[in-house]
């Protein structure tokens, strides 16, 4: 990737849980749940920072700088202020404890300036494990002036998709629940 690499850093998005209250801090092999995913990211070295932006301003790491996420609304209005605030951004949830770094390696090769999302087997568009452009900003407020509020009619009418074979779906599983901890023998 060197003379290719862009300034991209990694954007953790952290809600609070109704369904799952505290999920973010749940330990899961020694860390908290949302550290892990940082520790793994700051470590790869593919990425200028790691940031964990998040509703709660009282969220610690070591491995990510906190950012207090103030939009107000749906993702659609925490990715276009962390666009704003960051630039380029590859986000990902919080909630994802499995970045596979074949699939995050592949996209940011790949990536040319205009948001990119990949699409898993089972045809769900990943909108918390993409990339998005600081090029389509305007694409993305004017797409939430229009009434857009959904990650996917953004990607889908304005960004780039990858598909992902079927032995990849493991990469995008998310902690909803805590028996997602026992399903994912985590």
């Amino acid at each position: 990737m060197q003379g290719m690499r862009y300034t991209m850093r990694a954007v953790i998005f952290v809600k609070r849980s109704v369904r799952f209250p505290g999920k973010h801090s749940v330990l899961v092999n020694g860390l908290g749940l949302t550290e892990g995913i940082a520790k793994k990211l700051s470590e790869t070295g593919l990425f200028d920072e790691t940031i964990i932006f998040s509703k709660d301003e009282n969220f610690k790491s070591a491995y990510g700088n906190i950012v207090t996420d103030d939009s107000e609304g749906t993702i659609l209005d925490s990715v276009i202020r962390a666009v704003q605030e960051f630039g380029d951004i590859f986000a990902f949830a919080g909630d994802m404890p499995f970045i596979c770094l074949h699939i995050v390696s592949a996209m940011l090769l790949k990536f040319d300036g205009k948001s990119l999302c990949p699409r898993s087997s089972d045809k769900v568009l990943q909108t918390l494990h993409c990339i998005y452009g600081k090029r389509d900003l305007m694409a993305l407020k004017e797409y939430a002036g229009e009434g857009g509020k959904s990650m996917h009619g953004f990607i889908e009418r304005n960004g780039a998709i990858i598909d992902y074979g079927s032995n990849d779906n493991i990469c995008f599983e998310n902690i909803n629940f805590p028996s997602d901890l026992v399903r994912l023998n985590l």
